[in-house]
């Protein structure tokens, strides 16, 4: 798996969503998105690009149960039965993204079929002059999870929970073992 060109095709998605929603609603910035929307178009940029980003031809599923505590919001299975598993969070509290997180640690298989890969995706609200440093990216440094660039990425958005605010949408990857 190309982890650079993967998690740099998903923040330039992020970033296009992000001008197109500025379009129809100026001031509203890539929140303004519902988290399953999204996922969705994360999904579709990744089956797009199936053969750089996983290396082989995948089936994808969306939003499965694999019985480890709720929906997987994206599953890519080869064609050995294989799993690349994604969780992902938009906006979100540190103790949801331990819960994603502690969901794709305990997964090993699904029935019979073998994990090949787990992924943490978060796209994160920060105030701009933050970034790296906002609490929850540095509350997962010792969760075991390696990070899948050298260093994350950030653009400027707006946030209606934060007006005042200079807000940056900052997209963080994560290998999860």
């Amino acid at each position: 798996m190309d982890f650079e060109y993967t998690y740099n095709k998903i923040f330039n998605l992020l970033e296009n969503e992000d001008a197109s929603i500025n379009l129809l609603k100026p001031k509203a910035g890539i929140f303004f998105a519902p988290e399953l929307y999204l996922v969705f178009q994360i999904g579709r940029l990744l089956k797009t690009h199936e053969l750089k980003v996983f290396g082989e031809e995948v089936c994808w599923l969306r939003e499965y149960s694999l019985n480890n505590g709720g929906p997987t919001d994206l599953l890519f299975k080869n064609k050995d039965g294989e799993l690349y598993v994604f969780e992902c969070k938009v906006a979100s509290k540190l103790s949801l993204y331990f819960n994603d997180i502690n969901k794709l640690k305990k997964l090993c298989s699904y029935r019979k079929n073998p994990i090949k890969q787990k992924f943490f995706i978060a796209i994160v609200d920060v105030f701009s002059n933050q970034g790296l440093n906002d609490g929850r990216l540095t509350g997962l440094k010792d969760e075991h999870i390696h990070q899948l660039i050298p260093k994350f990425k950030m653009f400027h958005t707006e946030y209606s929970a934060y007006p005042s605010k200079d807000n940056s949408c900052l997209l963080g990857m994560w290998k999860v073992s």
